[in-house]
């Protein structure tokens, strides 16, 4: 995997990318990278993520589209290093608040089908680097990314996920304004150029 498997828009900006064992643990693998340790941490990371998830049921149920009483936490779960069924794939933008909450920082999400940020609900700001990575579409496959010093494009929080956070957490808020007005430009100016290949044709 290189930096031409992601969008163009984004490789700039990106200085490495991690490409992570393909066995189908890849995204709990590229989270791993992300917080500082080995790849062969993933089964850490899918029993830390089900912690949290099964700590705060009613919040992530209400809020997070994740029913922690039915297979979702079950299939996060893996008790040994075994072959990964599809079922027990990372499932993204769904897992994104349950990474956000359980490491206490923000997640950076990108692919060529949704580009998302989230943010933690249950902690003030802090320097906690982000949980940043991407999915590539082609390959099924999620890697792990290191971004350039600087200012670089942070995806926008959907407008659609409107939750309740605690007071600490409304500080998150305005922390990213300057790679969110980046990522917002970029876009924009994606949307000007199909429009103008479209009144060509």
């Amino acid at each position: 995997m290189t930096l031409e498997d992601l969008p163009e828009w984004l490789r700039e900006y990106v200085e490495a990318i991690y490409d992570p064992e393909g066995d189908g643990h890849c995204g709990y693998r590229a989270v791993a990278v992300c917080l500082n340790k080995k790849e062969e941490d993933y089964l850490e990371v899918r029993k830390k993520l089900a912690l949290e998830i099964s700590k705060k049921k009613t919040w992530y149920e209400q809020y997070g589209g994740i029913i922690p009483d039915s297979d979702t936490v079950q299939d996060i779960i893996l008790e040994e290093e075994v072959p990964c069924p599809v079922e027990s794939w990372m499932s993204m933008p769904i897992m994104g608040d349950a990474i956000a909450n359980a490491w206490f920082r923000p997640v950076f999400f990108y692919s060529e089908l949704q580009n998302m940020t989230v943010l933690p609900s249950f902690c003030a700001p802090n320097r906690n680097p982000p949980v940043t990575f991407a999915f590539i579409k082609h390959y099924k496959h999620f890697v792990a990314l290191k971004m350039k010093p600087g200012i670089y494009p942070i995806p926008r929080i959907p407008s659609t996920r409107r939750k309740p956070i605690d007071n600490a957490a409304q500080g998150w808020k305005g922390k990213f304004d300057e790679g969110i007005s980046l990522y917002q430009k970029i876009m924009g100016s994606k949307k000007k150029g199909k429009a103008k290949m479209m009144e060509i044709d």
